[in-house]
């Protein structure tokens, strides 16, 4: 079996080579195939104009893009994704659609840094299960007990709302 840093690698170049391409060439698809998890994400985390979001694993943006309209010019989304063709993708996409509060960042979600966000969103993170889970839900949860999260657990996405559990719709 391969170490963790084998695998890390294999990640890496798996979605930034033949993995990344065809996400993008059925982006499309995918979309409409997703379209009702990206609903009840964005109807469960409830974003709120001027927040500022995280999204974990964001691929080719469309849960993304739906939370950047929802917090507004005044908010804020971080979109991370270790594929630079999905992220060239959804910056494409913010860009044709308008949506110029997106910082997308290529990195790897197990490694990421999760601190200074109202609210972590991930919709369909897919990852190699031989490497440690991102931090988002049950580890992010762990390493911000002093902000009082109040977590919802779903099998295909992940909410978490920081700092202010009073604002959480869990």
């Amino acid at each position: 079996m391969a170490g963790p840093e084998q695998s890390s690698a294999d990640q890496l170049a798996f979605w930034n080579g033949p993995g990344g391409h065809i996400w993008v060439s059925r982006q499309e698809h995918t979309d409409i195939t997703l379209a009702p998890v990206s609903e009840a994400l964005l109807a469960l985390a409830a974003p709120r104009a001027g927040e500022r979001v995280l999204d974990v694993g964001c691929g080719c943006g469309a849960s993304t893009l739906e939370f950047a309209r929802a917090v507004g010019p005044a908010g804020q989304v971080t979109a991370l994704d270790i594929s630079a063709p999905m992220l060239a993708e959804g910056r494409a996409r913010a860009e044709a659609a308008g949506i110029a509060n997106v910082d997308w960042q290529q990195v790897d979600a197990a490694t990421a840094a999760l601190d200074g966000f109202d609210l972590l969103v991930s919709n369909c993170l897919t990852r190699d299960q031989t490497r440690p889970a991102p931090r988002t839900t049950r580890g992010a949860h762990e390493r911000h007990r002093d902000y009082r999260i109040n977590a919802c657990f779903l099998p295909i996405q992940d909410t978490i709302r920081c700092r202010d559990t009073r604002r959480s719709r869990c």
